[in-house]
C-alpha cells in the first residue's frame, strides 16, 4: 500500500472520529455549564455552517447569472467534506468555550 493512501485512510479515520464525537457529545447529559458549552458551541458551528452555505448559494447564483464556466472548478461539494468541515468547526469552537467557561 502506497504511504499516501495510509495517510489518506488515517486522515479519514480522524475525520470519522471527530463526526462521531459531535454526536457524542450532542446526546450526553451534563450540568448546566456543560449544556451552555455545547449549546454555545453549536450555535457558533451552526452560523459558521450556514454562512459557507450562503457562499456557495451565491458563488453557484453568480457563475449561472454571468455564463462563468470554469474547466478544472468542481462546483459539487460532497456531503462527507461539509460534515468533516462541520466537525472541525465544533470541535475548535467546543475545545475554546470549555477553556473559556472553565468546563
Amino acid at each position: 500500500m502506497n504511504k499516501g493512501y495510509l495517510a489518506l485512510w488515517i486522515l479519514g479515520f480522524i475525520l470519522l472520529i471527530l463526526d462521531l464525537g459531535i454526536v457524542v457529545s450532542l446526546l450526553k447529559k451534563g450540568d448546566e455549564r456543560r449544556q451552555l458549552i455545547v449549546w454555545k458551541s453549536s450555535t457558533s458551528t451552526f452560523s459558521i455552517l450556514v454562512g459557507v452555505l450562503v457562499l456557495d448559494c451565491v458563488s453557484k447564483l453568480m457563475t449561472t447569472a454571468l455564463n462563468l464556466s470554469f474547466d478544472n472548478y468542481d462546483n459539487n461539494s460532497s456531503p462527507f467534506s461539509l460534515l468533516t468541515v462541520t466537525a472541525i468547526v465544533f470541535f475548535i469552537s467546543l475545545r475554546y468555550n470549555k477553556k473559556k467557561l472553565g468546563g
